[in-house]
């Protein structure tokens, strides 16, 4: 069935709302798509839950993106 996105021939809430919210067209499957996909990047430790050490290794790597992109900028001040 449609609503059984994973195909267990069962249907648990997640799958539900999401058809749900497909059907009255309040989001679009690409939406939801980019959702999972922002979740699974959170998700670093691929628990599939995100937890503490999830979201303190995902902040270590935004502050040293962050300062790889300041260390970037500051050199091309100078070169100017």
């Amino acid at each position: 069935h449609e609503m059984d996105s994973n195909h267990n021939n069962l249907v648990n809430v997640q799958e539900f709302v999401e058809f749900m919210l497909v059907k009255m067209e309040l989001v679009d499957k690409r939406l939801l798509r980019d959702l999972h996909d922002q979740f699974k990047a959170l998700d670093v430790t691929k628990s599939g839950y995100l937890s503490k050490r999830d979201l303190q290794v995902m902040a270590k790597q935004k502050v040293r993106q962050a300062k790889a992109k300041h260390d970037k900028y500051e050199g091309k001040e100078e070169d100017k």
